[in-house]
């Protein structure tokens, strides 16, 4: 009787939360590799509590995701979000595409791939230093990119100045690209 008693229960809440609307976690400009890891961490600090309470834990997981940035939002506003960001990435897929056709940009081609995924072992092991000549080119094709990290402007920094050769610059440029 009370197993029975309990799966009515059960049957009652899950037909409950299939009613609701459908919420997701959305955090501006983050992808969803960037969720399962702050969700992954989220988890190992509710869990390390040892609370056992499974409201407890959910309470904490949710308090741990807003502090990182994350908010819920219904699935169709985070739909809608998605296309926004969508038609920003194709967009800026675009201008990318033109920047590597632009023959003013070779030079510095020669020495690393438009594409950061593009980097290879020849790119890495490249143990020149930059030209006068190509610091112009590099001057103008950093300016056409919309925006840089700190980390990425160090990168091109330490190339202009110098201080590493193409192939130190490729090889964190990739790894920059990677994270």
């Amino acid at each position: 009787m009370k197993a029975a008693s309990l799966l009515i229960v059960i049957a009652v809440f899950l037909t409950g939360c299939a009613t609701q609307p459908q919420s997701v976690w959305t955090k501006q400009g983050a992808s969803a590799q960037d969720f399962n890891i702050d969700r992954a961490q989220c988890n190992a600090q509710a869990f390390a509590g040892g609370y056992g309470n499974m409201w407890s834990i959910a309470i904490i997981q949710n308090q741990c995701l807003q502090g990182k940035g994350w908010y819920l939002t219904d699935a169709a506003s985070a739909s809608t979000s998605n296309n926004e960001l969508s038609a920003e990435r194709d967009a800026n897929r675009r201008k990318g595409e033109e920047r590597c056709a632009d023959p003013k940009f070779s030079v510095i081609y020669e020495k690393t791939p438009c594409l950061s995924t593009n980097i290879d072992f020849k790119y890495m092991t490249d143990d020149t230093r930059i030209t006068s000549a190509q610091k112009i080119v590099f001057v103008q094709w950093r300016e056409s990119f919309s925006q840089s990290s700190e980390k990425i402007v160090k990168n091109n920094l330490d190339l202009y100045n110098g201080k590493i050769t193409w192939g130190e610059y490729n090889l964190r440029r990739k790894e920059l690209n990677q994270r």
